[in-house]
């Protein structure tokens, strides 16, 4: 039944806080900005509903789903236009339905623990995705003239993908989902053209910005938490390898900070096996290179010339609050100023000498929480 907080726009809170409500549920806007929008929200909504239904043989169409209602799915038609943003509108809907599903079997799920927190950290990490595609629908949306697409969204393969995602869902609602067939669902949805349209998505919308890096980043992060899952769960073993044969979507970038030229070629070696790694003799060089691309993971001395480690350190997450999170200090001269500014942002350091395994250890420890 419709009420007034069902008018307005979708808040992106209330995704986050409680998906149960995410699809139907907006925020009223208790302006003049807000009686608007929600006249502009209902009289394409009414007139949707005396519509009759798009027929799925609709070949110069695509059906996009705009309004769900008491039980009736209703479409809107629109001719394909080539756009990027087709599919990333798509990808939207892809990870709202891949949430729902992790969400709800997280709690059917709650007797084997392991299992259920990894489909909570996943359905945590589709709802991070839905509204990374949101920012880049918006950001597609602005863009004159607007970003082609090479290929075109099957109906075939959409569906595909959907299907494997409702069937599973289906089987969750009628209580007979198996643990084997989750995972099953999970690896086939993750190796499906889902993943390879995300992939084309986000490669070539990063040519245009690098706030697209840090997707790429978190999106090939997501991959590697569920591949470390599989391989440590009892009945996540034959799914494994399967997922690690997915392309990358991300090469993980490691910014080494240090003025000593010997210990910068040193670390940069050592840390070759875990990205593409690039090296700033000064806090202000490496500055340049933050503003450029953007970097999963940085190692930066303190006590530099030009500009000084923690000096690059605020500047740069002033820039890029992205980047909060991603820096490990290495220092021997760590002062009870400079440890008590580390302690109040929560920043990770080594004091000097430190052991190599120390700072691979923050490397692998940066790289699954800061995302």
């Amino acid at each position: 039944m419709f009420s007034r907080e069902t008018a307005g726009r979708i808040a992106p809170a209330t995704f986050e806080h409680d998906p149960k409500v995410f699809r139907y549920r907006h925020a009223l806007q208790p302006s003049l900005l807000g009686f608007i929008n929600t006249v502009t929200y209902w009289i394409p909504c009414t007139s949707m509903m005396l519509m009759p239904p798009v027929p799925k043989n609709t070949q110069p169409y695509l059906r996009h789903r705009v309004l769900a209602l008491h039980g009736k799915e209703y479409y809107i038609p629109y001719k394909r236009s080539g756009a990027m943003k087709e599919f990333v509108d798509w990808l939207k809907e892809i990870e709202e339905l891949a949430h729902d599903l992790y969400s709800e079997s997280s709690l059917f799920f709650e007797a084997d623990r392991p299992l259920s927190e990894f489909l909570a950290r996943m359905a945590r990490d589709e709802a991070s995705h839905y509204h990374l595609m949101g920012s880049a629908s918006e950001y597609l949306r602005r863009m004159k003239p607007p970003v082609a697409s090479a290929i075109d969204l099957g109906r075939e393969q959409t569906e595909s993908i959907e299907t494997t995602l409702k069937e599973a869902h289906g089987s969750l609602r009628q209580q007979v989902l198996s643990p084997e067939r989750l995972l099953d669902t999970i690896v086939r949805a993750e190796w499906s053209e889902w993943n390879a349209i995300f992939v084309y998505v986000l490669n070539t919308l990063k040519k245009f910005d690098k706030r697209f890096q840090y997707m790429a980043s978190i999106i090939q992060t997501h991959k590697s938490m569920i591949v470390s899952f599989l391989e440590s769960h009892p009945k996540g073993g034959p799914f494994a390898e399967r997922v690690r044969m997915l392309p990358k979507v991300w090469d993980a970038r490691i910014l080494i900070v240090e003025d000593s030229e010997p210990l910068c070629l040193l670390l940069k070696d050592l840390m070759a096996d875990h990205g593409d790694v690039e090296t700033a003799g000064n806090g202000k060089e490496a500055l340049e290179k933050t503003r450029k691309c953007f970097f999963d993971v940085i190692i930066a001395d303190i006590d530099m010339p030009v500009m000084n480690g923690l000096d690059f350190y605020k500047t740069a997450v002033e820039e890029n609050p992205r980047l909060q999170g991603r820096f490990v200090f290495c220092s021997g001269l760590i002062t009870e100023k400079i440890e008590a500014f580390l302690s109040e942002n929560n920043l990770l350091y080594l004091k000097k000498p430190f052991q190599v395994q120390d700072i691979r250890n923050i490397i692998k420890q940066i790289s699954t929480s800061a995302n």
